[in-house]
């Protein structure tokens, strides 16, 4: 369905089916609604602007309304430069506002109900900026709560890729090239050219005359002529190799992010039909990269296709016209040496008074068996207007195809029209005072407003606008609703019917001719805004509805709307990037039925994926927060069953893929069938080469010598590292791999536990207690993040024969002996598991370790970009969540802070934040040199080193889900 501007009566497009209407569940469980941006930080260019091919602005838990305003506004030293604004389909964003100053931009959304936008071709400038300032973008709508993101920095000059060793390198932003270019056919001569050849890279620019390689398979051969950029520019110095496989072409834009060149030719030498020719295009400090860009064709089966607008229904006898009929060569052009026969199907036959552009085509021939054509020039593409077809003998539910017949071409036919019954129709049923409609036994829900449908004080039902359109799309997916709100009028149009209504008239403009309605159409005055509504009897008669029944505030009719349509499974997924032996979680993973095709309740669909990749297993949920059922489930192949009534499709969330054995440069693909549709794949995440170094974190200590086992005592606590369980305190060592848990000698202990209570003389160990963990920092058990960084070895004990009041304060605890002799108890912190009794925790390396109960001890745990946080086993919200900034972890001071017993105080004036612990005084000043602080939506965010540098506490991050233990 196609909207156009208006403002009443519309909020949400998605529409939720009820079994039955006794019951509805008001009390839906909505997500508090917020945003996220997408947009890579970029470094200012020498010249001070930077452009951004993706500015990503995406909501979560409500959608954008139809010219709602987002406003982004850029910090002080840099401005946006106005220019035409698109989004990713290249529509201009219109009426979108500047400000003098170049400090904000306000952009109204342009589709109604819309999840987000990308934009594209979005500039800022460093004006006053000096090097190294960066510039944060904060993005503000109505309803959500405002969010921030730095997206630049000025450099003196375009920086190199990081070392490999440098600990602080962003792993998300490891520089890659990407290929933008079709796969064709060879054409019959052996040769193709490519108007576009796209080399774009990532996250660092090609520098001047830095050398890009193309290398060809075997089989073909670059064909020397001069090569075009985009703008007309010849490439210089471009050097052919003299056997004809490798072309070498130097970068001729100084920090350029790549280039599409024109007229690159190869040609297929030794190779046959069939043959794939492979392009590797390598450079320095780029991983190659590949591409199938060509395959030799047949000759003799070259392929062509028809496209319609969508399949018209004809009635037993009659004609029907098709409007656009689109022939289009796939790889190679028409040429004027062949002709090209269309043919239709058993039981129809063609009306010769076809209409086509003479520039493109003669008719040779036309009859009423085919329609004979021959280019007129070279062309990929063929429109005939008004075809017109006739049904003969064709029944009731016959389809009628079109296809082609050419000297050199074939296709298969398309689908162009359907035969069906003059007395088709479908029932639409409703109740007053209630959000439900049910349209041919589908019942759908009207979420706002509440009731949709009413009676007005002269007992005539009333039915809001949002209601109108809603029955219509279930009716017809091509009908569009239109709303001028200056003239207060709405517009519905639907197959060849036009009907205009307008608030405080009692007419309606059908086809160019005025109905009368049996009351005015108005605004009804809701107490979160006005609803456009009409008269329902009248306005749906006009659209043709039939045996109109009304009894007890009941009723219904039947109405004949829907057009037949081409059904099929689309995936709407975006597709991630992780590092080799890393996970990606997935917020949406959309399986959809277009044109008006349903999901029934337990559908099954089939998901299958690529090898070198499994599926996480794991609890998947639909949008609305419903667990989606799954009959079966292997690191390969999932089957999930559609969730109740889930309409045209469903948005699947936290559906997790783990980059099993694939190597960088590999990529997933995802491949959807439900049964009667044709599958279909969609690349849904890529390998990325890793680097070495840590991921966030920090203030962990240092590694303390590695203690001797001591014979073992007896402890009835089991105890198990990683996948190695054992009953501590036998005499038996239980070892795999390279880890063991033992227990340490009774009088050992006994100098451990006298440390331990002279720390804290409330503490209680936990059972016997005191064991060894020798834990393996390369233990396969161990959960990679991706990055090349481990996480640390988690710990369990089964606490099923201890009798536990308190679960809260449980902590797993460190020995540490100091240099001097004394020992050390270091905090590691855990959590309780009531479902299985048992107490986990990550241990800190090799050493000695006790399981106690502390009753001050403050264990905080959170993870980047989430606002919730557990404190002692306790969750909690935050109004700001952790995140990465620039490879560093920055995390909310003041909740951390007052958790770990400090006071935060922030003096306005000199815009310095003091920590209070005691006696001691902390001071952060917000605009200094120091990257330690920064402001973030009005909060104060530190390094999460400066919290284990200065409240005493252990400090761990768990790279594999991006989380973060604070213990003290």
């Amino acid at each position: 369905m196609k909207y156009s501007t208006y403002h009443c009566g519309f909020a949400d497009s998605r529409r939720v089916a009820f079994a039955e209407i006794a019951d509805i569940d008001d009390d839906d469980d909505v997500k508090e609604p917020y945003m996220k941006l997408d947009i890579p930080k970029l470094q200012v260019l020498e010249d001070g602007t930077v452009s951004y091919d993706t500015f990503g602005v995406d909501t979560v838990g409500r959608d954008f309304e139809l010219d709602e305003i987002v406003t982004l506004t850029i910090s002080e030293g840099f401005e946006f430069v106005p220019a035409a604004i698109h989004d990713h389909d290249g529509t201009v964003l219109q009426n979108v506002e500047w400000s003098a100053d170049g400090k904000t931009v306000k952009v109204p959304v342009y589709k109604a109900y819309d999840t987000g936008f990308d934009m594209e071709a979005m500039t800022i400038k460093a004006t006053t900026a000096k090097v190294d300032d960066e510039a944060l973008l904060t993005v503000s709508a109505e309803h959500y709560p405002s969010v921030s993101k730095v997206i630049a920095v000025v450099v003196e000059e375009i920086t190199e890729t990081p070392d490999d060793d440098d600990e602080d390198q962003d792993d998300s932003r490891e520089p890659y090239m990407k290929l933008d270019i079709p796969k064709l056919q060879v054409l019959e001569d052996g040769t193709v050219s490519y108007d576009t050849f796209g080399v774009d890279t990532r996250y660092r620019d090609f520098k001047l005359d830095e050398i890009v390689t193309l290398t060809i398979s075997e089989g073909f051969e670059f064909v020397e002529s001069p090569i075009h950029d985009h703008d007309g520019t010849i490439l210089k110095n471009v050097e052919w190799s003299a056997d004809g496989k490798t072309v070498k072409v130097p970068v001729y834009k100084a920090e350029d992010t790549g280039f599409d060149m024109e007229a690159m030719t190869i040609k297929a030498t030794t190779a046959k039909i069939g043959d794939e020719a492979l392009l590797t295009v390598s450079a320095v400090n780029y991983p190659d990269v590949s591409q199938v860009i060509a395959t030799v064709a047949d000759p003799n089966a070259l392929n062509c296709s028809i496209s319609v607008d969508k399949i018209v229904r004809v009635e037993e006898g009659d004609s029907v016209t098709l409007e656009d009929v689109e022939i289009d060569a796939e790889g190679i052009d028409f040429t004027t040496s062949e002709t090209l026969t269309l043919t239709l199907s058993e039981g129809f036959t063609f009306v010769t008074n076809a209409k086509i552009d003479t520039n493109q085509a003669d008719i040779v021939s036309f009859t009423k068996d085919e329609l004979v054509l021959q280019p007129k020039k070279t062309t990929d593409e063929i429109v005939i207007e008004d075809m017109e077809i006739k049904v003969t003998t064709a029944e009731v539910g016959d389809i009628a195809r079109l296809a082609i017949v050419g000297d050199k071409r074939v296709s298969t036919g398309v689908k162009v029209a359907k035969v069906v019954d003059a007395e088709e129709t479908k029932t639409v049923m409703f109740e007053v005072e209630s959000d439900l409609v049910i349209v041919d036994g589908h019942k759908i829900r009207i979420d706002r407003p509440d009731p949709a449908i009413w009676m007005d004080e002269d007992d005539n039902v009333m039915i809001a606008m949002r209601a109108v359109s809603m029955i219509l799309q279930e009716l017809d997916d091509e009908a569009e609703v239109l709303w001028d709100p200056d003239a207060m009028v709405a517009t519905f149009i639907s197959g060849n019917n036009v009907v205009s209504l307008t608030v405080g008239s009692d007419i309606a403009v059908v086809n160019g001719e005025n109905a009368k309605l049996e009351s005015k159409c108005n605004i009804r005055d809701y107490a979160d805004g006005g609803y456009v509504c009409f008269p329902m009897k009248g306005f749906f008669e006009v659209f043709g509805a039939e045996d109109w029944e009304m009894e007890d505030e009941e009723g219904g009719f039947n109405l004949d709307l829907e057009p037949v349509k081409n059904i099929e499974l689309v995936l709407d997924v975006e597709i991630q990037t992780v590092k080799h032996g890393g996970k990606a979680v997935y917020n949406v993973f959309g399986i959809d039925k277009t044109n008006g095709g349903r999901f029934k309740e337990n559908d099954k669909v089939t998901l299958t994926l690529s090898e070198g990749f499994a599926f996480v297993k794991g609890s998947v949920y639909d949008h609305d927060g419903t667990e989606i059922k799954v009959a079966e489930w292997d690191k390969n192949r999932i089957v999930y069953l559609a969730p109740a009534d889930p309409g045209h499709g469903f948005d699947m969330e936290e559906l997790t893929i783990y980059a099993e054995s694939a190597k960088p440069g590999e990529v997933a693909t995802v491949t959807a069938y439900v049964d009667g549709y044709e599958p279909v794949s969609k690349d849904v995440l890529t390998v990325v080469k890793a680097s070495s170094g840590g991921g966030g974190g920090g203030g962990s200590k240092k590694e303390p010598a590695k203690t001797e086992t001591p014979k073992a005592e007896t402890d009835t606590t089991k105890v198990s590292v990683a996948e190695t369980t054992t009953e501590a305190g036998t005499a038996t060592t239980v070892d795999t791999t390279s880890q063991t848990v033992n227990a340490v000698a009774q009088e050992e202990k006994a100098v451990y536990h006298e440390q331990l209570s002279q720390n804290n003389p409330t503490v209680s160990v936990v059972g016997d207690g005191a064991y060894t963990f020798a834990v393996a920092a390369d233990s396969e058990s161990a959960v990679s993040s991706g990055s090349g960084v481990k996480d640390p070895e988690k710990v369990s004990f089964d606490l099923s024969g201890q009798n536990l009041a308190d679960t809260s304060h449980l902590t797993l605890v460190k020995y540490v002996t100091q240099p001097d002799g004394t020992v050390e108890v270091v905090k590691l912190g855990g959590a309780f598991d009531p479902e299985t009794n048992t107490f986990s925790a990550y241990a800190d390396g090799e050493g000695v370790y006790d399981l106690v109960h502390d009753p001050d001890v403050t264990k905080i745990t959170f993870a980047i970009g989430q606002t919730e946080v557990s404190m002692n086993d306790e969750v909690k919200k935050n109004d700001v969540a952790p995140i990465l900034h620039e490879n560093k972890t920055m995390v909310p001071l003041r909740s951390i802070a007052e958790a770990l017993g400090a006071k935060v105080e922030w003096d306005e004036v000199a815009r310095v934040v003091h920590i209070v612990q005691e006696d001691k005084v902390v001071s952060l000043a917000m605009d200094g040199d120091d990257a330690t602080a920064m402001i973030m939506n009005d909060r104060t965010m530190v390094q999460l080193r400066y919290i284990g540098e200065n409240f005493g506490a252990s400090v761990r991050w768990i790279p594999s889900t991006q989380s973060i233990e604070i213990v003290k």
